[in-house]
């Protein structure tokens, strides 16, 4: 959190400039920036063609997106790229499996509460249910990661421990771990 004190102030008047709006959890986490000043909102604005070149593309299909990332999605499928779709602990949107079709992604990934195995593992079920995907992964935080192959093999994998500094960007760390560990 950060405070009235000389430097709190000035980190809140910079976050101003750039930020519509922080959202953080009840630890203080940012958990999300709903609006960087000059990002295009809508992938209306994004040339498409410029990352169809694109072997491998990271898709982020957060709840909070709606409905932006289809046009992505189907550039890419159309690219032959393969595709990574990562739903950030939201659940599937409800356009997904219609717009993937029968033409799956090669994985499709999120993070489940590392204190509740039991969600854990129903969410795993959940996306593996979809059927629109070689694989699926539930990250666990400190539990490690659940995986369900296409032919239903189950997969474990115990997290490594390390001193932790910053939770933000280690489910992207882990999505480039597993594109490279695929190739």
């Amino acid at each position: 959190m950060l405070g009235s004190e000389t430097g709190g102030s000035l980190a809140l008047a910079f976050l101003d400039q750039l930020v519509e709006a922080v959202i953080c959890d009840q630890a203080g986490n940012r958990t999300w920036f709903s609006g960087l000043r000059g990002i295009v909102p809508e992938p209306g604005g994004i040339d498409v063609q410029a990352f169809t070149a694109a072997p491998i593309v990271h898709l982020d299909c957060y709840e909070v997106l709606q409905t932006a990332p289809r046009e992505l999605l189907a550039a890419a499928q159309d690219s032959g790229a393969e595709i990574v779709v990562n739903l950030g602990g939201s659940p599937p949107p409800d356009w997904l499996a219609t717009a993937i079709g029968n033409r799956r992604v090669s994985v499709i990934q999120t993070n489940g509460d590392e204190h509740d195995a039991a969600a854990a593992r129903h969410t795993l079920d959940t996306l593996a249910a979809l059927d629109i995907a070689d694989i699926a992964v539930v990250t666990v935080g400190r539990q490690g990661a659940l995986a369900r192959t296409r032919s239903g093999q189950t997969i474990t994998a115990a997290a490594v421990t390390v001193d932790v500094q910053q939770v933000q960007g280690a489910g992207a760390a882990f999505s480039a771990a597993l594109i490279h560990a695929r190739s």
